[in-house]
């Protein structure tokens, strides 16, 4: 049996691959089905062409011939990291969130898309990170690995708090992650 999945424009996030290599063929396959807007780096573009992924958004700093090119061109700004300008893009043209494969430099506009309910996944290492702030509650079954170097973590209904960053769930249940403050947390994929 076969299904059929149908993505309007901007209803699903964006993908910005920034390694191809971060996560499995596999993984990258899963969440390219769900992707109707892929998005790279210049750079980047042979390998895609090798890889025979269709590209949505070409990401530089010299515009390409517009007329060799089957997608878009979105000019860099030289000194700002690449995330401080595709952002705000994004957002523009009313995407609601964005997959990142592959590690980025920070971005100092995470405290306004929080602010924004645009989502940021990133996938890295084996792992799906997200940006939040607040409370995430979340169920999570026994034995999966999780990180968030930056938020308070706990089982609902429990205290103290796990004193680690980086651990593997003894027990089934409900996990508290919270901070005033944006926040990556991961789970292993």
């Amino acid at each position: 049996m076969s299904s059929h999945h149908i993505i309007l424009d901007n209803q699903e996030p964006a993908l910005l691959v920034l390694d191809f290599h971060a996560c499995s063929s596999e993984q990258l396959g899963q969440i390219l089905e769900w992707s109707p807007t892929v998005i790279i780096p210049e750079h980047l573009f042979p390998e895609a062409q090798m890889k025979g992924i269709k590209i949505d958004i070409l990401l530089g700093k010299e515009h390409q011939e517009e007329s060799t090119m089957q997608m878009e061109f979105w000019a860099l700004e030289k000194e700002k990291p690449l995330l401080d300008t595709l952002l705000p893009k994004l957002i523009e043209k009313a995407y609601n969130g964005l997959w990142i494969v592959g590690a980025f430099q920070y971005c100092t506009f995470f405290d306004t898309i929080i602010k924004q309910s645009f989502q940021i996944y990133r996938v890295s290492d084996g792992f799906v990170w997200k940006l939040s702030q607040g409370k995430v509650k979340k169920w999570f079954n026994a034995g999966q690995e999780i990180k968030s170097p930056q938020a308070t973590i706990y089982f609902e209904n429990e205290i103290p708090p796990i004193a680690t960053t980086h651990f593997t769930l003894p027990k089934a249940g409900v996990l508290v992650l919270d901070s005033e403050q944006p926040f990556w947390w991961a789970e292993k994929l």
